[in-house]
């Protein structure tokens, strides 16, 4: 089979992602990443489908030699540039659904964080400036009419919950 012919001179563009590439324009129409035309000569097809990435070995992408190219499935090509995790023992290129239960069955992720929040309160509660960004938010969330609903909506099924005590009864406590 002949090479695939390109309709313009291979052009510097920048792909979806911002970064610089060269870009190959065919005669019927196509437009692709001129490290993928290469593989394509290189394995005499007209058509390589989009599940397959060209990888370049030395990570310069615009080294598009032949021997710096490697042909890789998409998962093949997620666990080079997405290395495993080996706090949760998958990586995010073996499936973002296995990855979130992994993350998930951790049990210091939760109690962690909670913990934290926690100390993290607990030491600016005091902040004269924390107290006021906080009240400020507040004030803000109020102004806009669903927050407003949703608060006076919980409020009526607290108060349902806990009627207000009469002031002797407080007295008494």
């Amino acid at each position: 089979m002949e090479p695939i012919k390109v309709k313009f001179p291979i052009r510097w563009r920048k792909d979806r992602w911002g970064n610089y590439r060269w870009w190959a324009y065919l005669e019927d129409g196509r437009k692709m990443v001129n490290a993928r035309l290469v593989m394509m000569n290189l394995l005499h097809t007209n058509y390589l489908p989009k599940v397959f990435k060209v990888h370049h070995k030395n990570e310069i992408t615009d080294d598009d030699s032949p021997d710096n190219l490697q042909l890789l499935s998409q998962s093949q090509h997620s666990k080079i540039h997405s290395p495993r995790d080996y706090k949760y023992g998958v990586s995010k290129a073996d499936g973002r659904v296995i990855y979130d239960k992994a993350r998930r069955s951790d049990p210091l992720i939760h109690n962690t964080s909670l913990v934290q929040m926690k100390e993290w309160h607990n030491n600016h509660k005091d902040d004269v400036g924390f107290k006021e960004k906080k009240n400020a938010y507040a004030v803000e969330y109020r102004k806009i009419p669903e927050n407003r609903e949703r608060l006076i909506a919980y409020s009526r099924e607290y108060h349902k919950t806990h009627p207000r005590r009469k002031s002797n009864e407080i007295s008494q406590l």
